[in-house]
């Protein structure tokens, strides 16, 4: 003879959030990997266009693969991704762009959110 189990299943899991990584990391790892994409594109572009713009290409270039290997540390919640990052925070401070972006950044990976990283 078969029993009904008093559990019951769900067929899409049981509707609770598994989902670990605050939510301002992802958001600053969403901005990271656009920023990285248009500086990995804009110094790519210059280095084809023109020969006498080779050095600031190069450092879009290396711009763009840092923050790409960066936001990769940030999203799998690396410490140094993190110290990484606020280092880069604090040098575009130097800017006003820089300060409204970088500013607000430094706030949050300063506060509770660095017990998320290991």
């Amino acid at each position: 003879m078969y029993r009904f189990s008093a559990a019951v299943t769900y067929p899409f899991g049981d509707f609770q959030s598994t989902y670990s990584k605050p939510a301002g990391v992802v958001l600053i790892v969403v901005f990271n990997l656009l920023l990285s994409m248009f500086g990995l594109l804009f110094g790519y572009l210059i280095l084809s266009i023109s020969s006498a713009a080779v050095l600031m290409g190069a450092i879009f270039f290396v711009i763009g693969v840092f923050l790409l290997v960066v936001s990769i540390g940030l999203y799998r919640l690396q410490s140094w991704a993190r110290i990484a990052y606020m280092i880069f925070s604090v040098l575009i401070c130097f800017t006003i762009i820089g300060a409204v972006i970088g500013v607000p950044i430094l706030i949050y990976l300063f506060s509770d959110v660095k017990n998320s990283f290991t």
